[in-house]
């Protein structure tokens, strides 16, 4: 196969190589790097073709944040394909899923599969699969964005049921790309050894600063992200009742399940913003002054590499995807249980002064590791690596 980049060449070198993005888990975190890596592949001059569908958290301005150029084909007609958090197996409608992906793939002719999260993985693999044997060459990849297998919110029956689609999936061929180190080990460990690693990244231009030094009575403690069972709001919740008084307030930014965005709302001093556009959401994170990660599962989490890209010192569940952000002591703490997140959370709304210089060590740590052309260019290697 060509070279899809050659060294950057000028776009008119390109204009034939397609890339294919299957991505049935369309928003949250998945959403902000298929977009920038759409957006930047275009850029290099590349052709680019999304195929998703819509999750309740897509944002509504989706079609806005893609560059013009990025192809957008809606896989379910516009229609939700479920809520965040959940990965659902329905016969039928993954039959019709994997019937229209595999139609975009034979109209679309990629050079680049690359699929994304548990479900979009499967099915679209399943499809490059139909489409090698088509006698077409490509290179197909496979970004997780947190193994449904390390859920802990369901059964180990579940569990080793998705262990084992993910083992089909591999079988069917591509590289596993994890946005983690950790990831990129539990899949070598779990599942095969043609596993690389691309660490998420963000745009840094987007990312508002902490202002420091405006006097406030009250300490914000913040997440963001949508209220599911992936982010433990009932977790978020219990620190908040052990922690929060009239000096600490707890913020959710984020809407989701209805009756655990109720449960939250119901506890005093914590508040939940809704849903959001993405500028305005980012602009309230960047007015508290603690990031807290409930979460039981992740792959890398965008909302941490965020919120200490503005300077918050970040409070974490020590899970994968968490721990390979944030570095404990100094970017914020990394926490084995409910009473550690509630210990690191007091201490640093205690401690002005500790809180201040952690978040600004965040801040360094972030802006150095995680800004969009480091993502870029190592897709770039990955891209131009051994067929796979």
């Amino acid at each position: 196969m060509r070279s899809l980049y050659g060294g950057w060449p000028q776009p008119a070198e390109l204009i034939e190589v397609r890339v294919l993005h299957i991505c049935e888990s369309f928003g949250g975190g998945v959403f902000t790097i298929v977009k920038e890596l759409c957006n930047g592949h275009v850029e290099a001059g590349l052709s680019v073709c999304v195929a998703f569908t819509l999750r309740d958290e897509t944002p509504v301005d989706f079609r806005e944040q893609f560059d013009a150029r990025v192809t957008l084909c809606d896989l379910n007609h516009g229609r939700s394909s479920g809520r965040g958090g959940r990965v659902r197996i329905e016969p039928w409608r993954d039959l019709m899923l994997t019937y229209r992906t595999l139609k975009i793939v034979l109209d679309y002719q990629p050079d680049v599969i690359h699929t994304h999260s548990s479900k979009g993985g499967f099915v679209g693999r399943l499809a490059g699969l139909i489409y090698r044997a088509t006698g077409r060459r490509f290179r197909m990849f496979y970004s997780p964005h947190g193994f449904a297998f390390l859920r802990n919110d369901i059964g180990a029956g579940r569990r080793r049921l998705f262990l084992t689609l993910e083992r089909i999936g591999y079988a069917f061929g591509g590289l596993v790309v994890g946005c983690s180190a950790g990831e990129a080990a539990v899949a070598r460990e779990r599942i095969g050894k043609r596993i690389a690693v691309v660490e998420n990244a963000i745009d840094l231009s987007e990312v508002p600063d902490k202002i420091i030094g405006v006097e406030s009575d009250v300490v914000t403690i913040v997440t963001a992200g949508r209220i599911s069972p992936q982010k433990a709001p009932a977790l978020f919740a219990a620190v908040a009742q052990h922690v929060a008084n009239p000096a600490i307030r707890f913020q959710w930014i984020g809407g989701g399940e209805a009756g655990d965005e109720a449960m939250l709302r119901a506890i005093p001093g914590v508040f939940v913003t809704g849903w959001l556009p993405r500028q305005q959401a980012l602009e309230l994170l960047s007015q508290g002054d603690i990031y807290l990660q409930t979460s039981r599962w992740e792959g890398m989490p965008v909302s941490v590499i965020e919120a200490m890209a503005i300077g918050l010192p970040a409070v974490v569940t020590d899970v994968v995807g968490n721990r390979d952000v944030v570095s404990h002591a100094k970017t914020g703490f990394v926490a084995a249980s409910q009473a550690e997140l509630q210990h690191y959370v007091a201490e640093l709304a205690q401690n002005d002064a500790r809180r201040i210089q952690m978040g600004q060590s965040a801040k360094e740590v972030a802006r150095e590791r995680f800004g969009l052309p480091r993502l870029l260019d190592r897709w770039k290697q990955i891209y131009e690596g051994p067929d796979s």
